[in-house]
């Protein structure tokens, strides 16, 4: 196969990196292809990523393509699984009223960016930016407000 590496042991990780570079992402992440775009290491305990939704089949991996909202970033996600599981450990950074029902924000696809262990968005309604990364055994946020009225 053209591009396949012939290695073993820790170079497995580099492997799967340079694979990932040769998929196309909107390929991957549309359908019911249940896949996810955040940030995770090979055999990780973490997979942060953004939600768009968390209601249905068609939300298993918590990430919809065609969605055009965010409802948080929480910290495990399973792809390919044809099931609804985990989600759990939910942020989402915000600005402006406390008492709000709905705290999802909008999105688009220009302001994604993602490659291995790495996740990053613009939240349009509340202009902050949210940078993803995973380590094998933990998740980090980082979070860049525009305004000084911040809110987790």
């Amino acid at each position: 196969m053209a591009g396949k590496s012939e290695t073993k042991g820790s170079d497995n990780a580099r492997f799967v990196i340079h694979s990932l570079h040769r998929i196309s992402r909107g390929t991957a992440l549309c359908g019911p292809g249940h896949t996810y775009p955040g940030a995770t290491v090979p055999f990780g305990l973490v997979q942060v990523s953004p939600d768009t939704g968390n209601i249905g089949w068609k939300y298993c991996p918590g990430y919809l393509y065609g969605d055009s909202s965010i409802i948080g970033f929480s910290h495990s996600h399973l792809s390919g699984t044809g099931w609804m599981d985990l989600g759990d450990l939910r942020f989402m950074p915000f600005t402006g009223n406390e008492q709000q029902e709905d705290y999802r924000s909008k999105f688009t696809h220009l302001d994604e960016k993602a490659s291995p262990g790495y996740y990053s968005v613009q939240l349009s309604d509340y202009n902050v930016k949210v940078e993803l990364t995973a380590t094998p055994h933990s998740a980090y946020h980082r979070y860049t407000f525009a305004t000084n009225t911040v809110h987790l």
